[in-house]
C-alpha cells in the first residue's frame, strides 16, 4: 500500500457484515481500501478485486479503524494524529467522504462505531474518553461527551447485540459499559441538528429576495398507519416567521402546510421547504427553533426532536467617514506547521489560502471593499532570521476549494523582508485589495532567503482544519527545494485541508448622501421593519423605520425634487419655503393606520443653501408631510387634490453626518411626501380656538368665542363657520370673509350665544376657486342654568334616533318608542350624555311613519313625535 510516494502498512481491517467476502483495509499513510472475493489468494487476480475507495483529503495520518453502518453505503475512518482531521464519514460506499470532526479537540481518535439503528449517528473513542454524535453533519457536526465517563485514553468500542451493551476498554482505567436503549418501533427524527444560512437573494420576487433551503426528517422504520408529522417553532426564537422566513411541508407558499406525512408501510425521508427572506434591516444574527408533534400510528418522536437554525445578516448601517473595521475568519481548533508561510526551515517557500465568499460573509463582510489590511497569529516563533521578500499578493477568484496553485489577476499588497513575532503579526497593505463582494479570495506568501542556513522548525500558527466542510481543500503548498526557481515562483506540490486563520481590515469607503432628482430605492417594508435606503451606486437616500405590524411590502423611497436652495410651497413668503430636496414614500399596501420614523439626509450645501435663501436657523427646521407631493404645492395651487396640504409638521431630532446632517421624526397615518422647513401656521394645520365667555358664572345661554389664524393667504374667499351638538354632524352657522391675499398672519374671531352646555365648532376656509379645506375641532363646555330640554336632531330617521339636551343628564336615560295606536315598540337604557343615540334596529324593523319619542332623564319626562321613513 503506498500513498504519496510511501509505503503505507496495513493498520485496520474490517470484514464486511453486508456483502460476502469483502473486506476494508487502512494504512499507516491514510490509504483506504476495499477488497472484493478476499477469499480468493490467487496473486494474478488480487490486485484486480482491490478499488481505493479513500479521499485526495485524507491526513497523511494513521488510520486506526475502518467501520460500516447498516450498509456498505455507510462508512466511518478514523486517524491518529493531531493536527488533522481524524473522523471521515462516507454514505455512498466512499465514492466522496466529509470530516466529521466538527466540536471535537484536536486529538487522536482511536475507534468508531455506528448506532445500530441510525446511519447517522456514531460513537467515538477518543485520546480523552467517549464521544457521540445524534447527527453526523460535516463540519457542522455536534459531537457530546458523557460527563459519567472519564477523561482517559480509550482504544476501542464493542457491541453486545443480545442486550445492546457498548463495551469502552480505555487505557489504564479499565473496561466500562453502557446500555442502549433502542427504539421499538417507528421514530421520527430530523436528520440534522442544525442548518446554518446567511441572508441573500438567489430568487426575487419582485423587490423581496429570498433563498430557499431544504430540512429533512426521517423514520427509523416503516409505520403500521399513514404518520401526521406537525411542525412547530419553538418559543424563545429571535427570527420572525413571516418577516425573516416562511417554511411549507408541500411546497406551495401561497397556501403553506405545516405538516407531513409519512406513508403506512413505507421507509422514507421527508422535506421540509424553509425560505430565508434576504430583507434590508441591519440586524444581529437571528435564529429560531423547529420542533414537532407525531399522530396517527405507533410512531414516536425520537431524540432529534428539534433542529437550530441560525441566519446571518448580510446587511449594513451607512458609513460617514472613512474607518477600517476588523473581521475574523477561521475558529481556532489546529496549529498550523506544515503549511506554515514562515518555513524558517526551508530556503524558500510559497503557500496559497483560499477564503469563500460564504466565509467571508459569515464573518459579517456583507458588502465589496477595500482589505487594506491582514493580521495572522504566531503562537510559536522558531524562526531566527527575517524572511526575505516575504510578499502577500492576492486575487478574486470563483474557486470553492484548491487542487493547486490557483491562477488569476494578483494583486501585490506587501513585499518586504519581514521578522515574526509571536502573537498579533500585522500586514499594513501598501496597496489595498479590492474584494469584488462575490468572489472567494486566494492569498499567496513566498518568500526566497536565497541560501545560508535554515532554522529547526517553522513558526507555528493558528489556523482550522476543515475551515470548507466535505473535505473541501483550502490551502496549496510548495515543495522544498534550493534549485534556482524564485520562492514566488514554485510550483504546487501538496493540497490541504488545513488553513491559516486571517484577520482582515476592510474599508467599505463612505456612503455620500444622495442628492440627485429621481434618485430612489424600493425595498420590502414588514413588520417592525428598520431599513437604510441607498441608491444602485451606494449613496444613502433615508432610513425607514416601521413601528407597527404593517406589512407594506415593496416600498419605494424617492427624491422627486432636487436642488440646494429652497422653493415656494403654499405661499410666497420666503420664510415658508421649504428645501428644495424632498422626499416621496409610496408602499404598495397602504395603511392609514401606520406609525413609522423617517430619517432624511441632507448635505452641507443643501442645509446651508435653505438658510441662505429663508434666514431661517437650521436648529428650528421642521420635517413636514403632505398627504401626496410636496413638489405639487404651489402658491397658486396650495391644496393639491384637497388634501389640507400640511399633514404634520413635526420638530425633528436633528443630527449629523460626516459633514451632512440628518432630520428624525414620527409621523402616523399613511406614507407621503416629506420635506424640510418652517411651512408656517398654514390654516389647515392650525389649532382653532375658543372660549366661553361666562367663565364658569351660572348663565341660561353660553356665551362662547372662536378664533382662528392664518399666517397668510393666497386667493382665499371667505370662511364658513360650522357648529355641532354631537362633533360628527355640523351645520353651517356663519360666513366670514376671508383677507384673499396677505403675508402677514390675520386673525379672525366670532362671538356666539348657544342653549346647551356643549358644543362644536369647525372653520372651513373656501378658496376663489371653490377649493375647500376643513379645521380641526374644537370643543366648548359651559354649565348652564335654567330648565333642561330635549332636541331631536335627526327627524325625520332612518335606523337610529339622534338627540341632544341642553344640559348634561346625571342619570340613566330611559327611552320607549310608541306607536299611534299607543303600543310599545321599542324601549332601551342609555347612559348618561349631552348627545345620545338609541338604535331602534334596521330600516325593516319599523313601518314607515309617526311615532311617538318618550325619554325620562333626572326625574323629568319628554315626549317628540318623530317620523320614520
Amino acid at each position: 500500500m503506498r500513498r504519496n510516494g510511501s509505503n503505507s502498512n496495513a493498520t485496520a481491517f474490517k470484514v464486511s457484515p453486508h456483502t460476502a467476502n469483502r473486506v476494508f483495509v487502512g494504512g499507516s499513510t491514510g490509504r483506504l481500501l476495499r477488497w472484493d472475493n478476499a477469499n480468493v489468494g490467487d496473486s494474478t487476480v488480487v490486485s484486480s478485486n482491490i478499488t481505493d475507495i479513500g479521499s485526495t483529503s485524507f491526513p497523511n495520518g494513521f488510520l486506526n479503524c475502518i467501520n460500516v453502518g447498516s450498509s456498505d453505503q455507510y462508512l466511518v475512518a478514523v486517524f491518529t494524529n493531531y493536527g488533522v482531521n481524524n473522523v471521515w464519514y462516507s454514505s455512498n460506499g466512499g465514492e466522496s467522504w466529509s470530516a466529521i470532526d466538527g466540536n471535537l479537540p484536536d486529538m487522536p481518535v482511536r475507534w468508531a462505531m455506528f448506532h445500530p439503528q441510525y446511519n447517522n449517528r456514531l460513537f467515538i473513542a477518543t485520546e480523552a474518553g467517549v464521544f457521540s454524535t445524534d447527527a453526523a453533519d460535516g463540519a457542522n457536526t455536534n459531537w457530546k461527551v458523557d460527563p459519567k465517563f472519564p477523561v482517559v485514553k480509550t482504544n476501542m468500542l464493542k457491541m453486545r447485540k443480545s442486550d445492546n451493551t457498548i463495551v469502552a476498554a480505555t487505557h489504564g482505567r479499565g473496561l466500562w459499559t453502557a446500555q442502549l436503549k433502542l427504539a421499538n418501533g417507528p421514530e421520527v427524527n430530523f436528520v440534522k441538528e442544525s442548518t446554518p444560512v446567511t441572508e441573500q437573494s438567489a430568487v426575487v420576487d419582485g423587490c423581496r429576495g429570498y433563498k430557499d433551503y431544504t430540512v429533512d426528517l426521517d423514520i427509523l422504520t416503516a409505520p403500521d398507519a399513514n404518520t401526521l408529522v406537525t411542525l412547530n417553532v419553538q418559543g424563545g426564537a429571535t427570527a420572525r416567521r413571516g418577516v425573516d422566513y416562511e417554511f411549507t411541508t408541500n411546497g406551495n407558499f401561497a397556501n403553506p402546510s405545516d405538516v407531513v406525512v409519512f406513508t403506512k408501510g413505507e421507509k422514507e425521508t421527508k422535506s421540509v421547504t424553509l425560505r430565508i427572506y434576504d430583507d434590508a434591516e441591519v440586524e444581529s444574527a437571528e435564529s429560531f427553533v423547529f420542533g414537532f408533534t407525531v399522530a396517527g400510528s405507533n410512531a414516536l418522536v425520537g431524540d432529534v426532536d428539534t433542529h437550530t437554525i441560525n441566519i446571518g445578516d448580510n446587511d449594513y448601517a451607512p458609513v460617514a467617514t472613512p474607518t477600517v473595521q476588523q473581521y475574523k475568519v477561521g475558529d481556532y481548533n489546529s496549529t498550523i506547521i506544515t503549511t506554515s508561510p514562515f518555513a524558517g526551515q526551508r530556503i524558500k517557500q510559497r503557500v496559497q489560502n483560499l477564503y469563500t465568499a460564504a466565509e467571508l460573509r459569515a464573518a459579517g463582510i456583507t458588502r465589496a471593499g477595500a482589505i487594506k489590511s491582514l493580521t495572522l497569529r504566531v503562537t510559536e516563533k522558531n524562526s531566527t532570521r527575517p524572511f526575505t521578500g516575504f510578499t502577500i499578493s492576492m486575487a478574486n477568484v470563483p474557486n470553492l476549494s484548491v487542487g493547486n496553485f490557483v491562477a488569476g489577476t494578483y494583486t501585490t499588497v506587501y513585499s518586504n523582508n519581514y521578522s515574526t513575532v509571536v502573537g498579533d503579526n500585522v500586514f499594513n497593505f501598501s496597496t489595498p485589495f479590492m474584494w469584488d463582494g462575490t468572489s472567494s479570495v486566494v492569498i499567496n506568501y513566498c518568500f526566497d532567503n536565497g541560501s545560508g542556513p535554515v532554522d529547526r522548525a517553522a513558526d507555528y500558527l493558528e489556523g482550522n482544519s476543515y475551515p470548507l466542510g466535505n473535505g473541501l481543500n483550502a490551502t496549496t503548498y510548495a515543495n522544498f527545494t534550493t534549485g534556482t526557481t524564485s520562492g514566488c515562483a514554485l510550483p504546487g506540490a501538496f493540497i490541504s485541508t488545513f488553513r491559516l486563520n486571517a484577520q482582515f481590515g476592510l474599508d467599505f469607503g463612505i456612503n455620500t448622501i444622495a442628492t440627485a432628482l429621481n434618485t430612489s430605492s424600493t425595498q420590502y417594508l414588514n413588520s417592525q421593519n428598520d431599513i437604510y435606503y441607498y441608491s444602485s451606486t451606494g449613496q444613502i437616500i433615508a432610513r425607514v423605520r416601521n413601528l407597527t405590524q404593517n406589512n407594506y411590502a415593496c416600498t419605494e423611497v424617492k427624491i422627486d425634487r432636487a436642488g440646494t436652495s429652497a422653493a415656494k410651497f403654499w405661499n410666497s413668503n420666503k420664510k415658508n419655503f421649504l428645501m428644495d430636496k424632498t422626499y416621496q414614500i409610496t408602499p404598495a399596501t397602504k395603511h392609514s393606520s401606520g406609525k413609522y420614523e423617517v430619517t432624511l439626509y441632507f448635505t452641507k450645501q443643501e442645509k446651508e443653501g435653505y438658510e441662505k435663501t429663508t434666514g431661517n436657523p437650521w436648529n428650528e427646521i421642521l420635517m413636514v408631510k403632505v398627504a401626496g407631493r410636496i413638489s405639487e404645492v404651489t402658491a397658486s395651487n396650495a391644496q393639491v387634490n384637497n388634501n389640507g396640504t400640511v399633514q404634520a409638521a413635526v420638530v425633528p431630532v436633528r443630527g449629523t453626518f460626516g459633514d451632512g446632517y440628518t432630520l428624525t421624526a414620527v409621523f402616523e397615518g399613511s406614507f407621503g411626501g416629506f420635506g424640510a422647513g418652517d411651512p408656517g401656521k398654514q390654516f389647515n394645520n392650525i389649532t382653532v380656538k375658543g372660549n366661553s365667555n361666562n367663565n364658569q358664572r351660572a348663565a341660561s345661554v353660553a356665551e362662547n368665542t372662536i378664533n382662528w389664524t392664518t399666517s397668510s393667504e393666497t386667493n382665499t374667499s371667505h370662511f364658513e363657520v360650522e357648529h355641532s351638538y354631537d362633533g360628527i354632524t355640523f351645520q353651517k352657522i356663519a360666513t366670514v370673509k376671508a383677507a384673499g391675499n396677505a403675508q402677514a398672519a390675520t386673525t379672525y374671531s366670532l362671538e356666539r350665544k348657544e342653549r346647551s352646555e356643549v358644543n362644536y365648532y369647525q372653520v372651513v376656509m373656501v378658496y376663489e376657486n371653490n377649493q375647500r379645506v376643513v379645521s380641526n375641532v374644537v370643543l366648548l363646555k359651559q354649565e348652564l342654568t335654567g330648565k333642561q330640554e330635549m332636541f331631536v336632531l335627526n327627524n325625520p330617521f332612518n335606523d337610529n334616533i339622534r338627540v341632544r339636551f341642553a344640559k348634561v343628564p346625571q342619570s340613566t336615560m330611559e327611552m320607549r318608542l310608541f306607536d299611534m295606536q299607543g303600543r310599545m315598540v321599542y324601549s332601551n337604557r342609555v347612559n348618561p350624555s349631552e348627545t345620545a343615540v338609541f338604535k331602534v334596529g334596521n330600516s325593516g324593523a319599523l313601518f314607515a311613519g309617526t311615532y311617538l319619542l318618550d325619554v325620562q332623564i333626572d326625574g323629568q319626562r319628554f315626549q317628540a313625535k318623530v317620523l320614520k321613513q
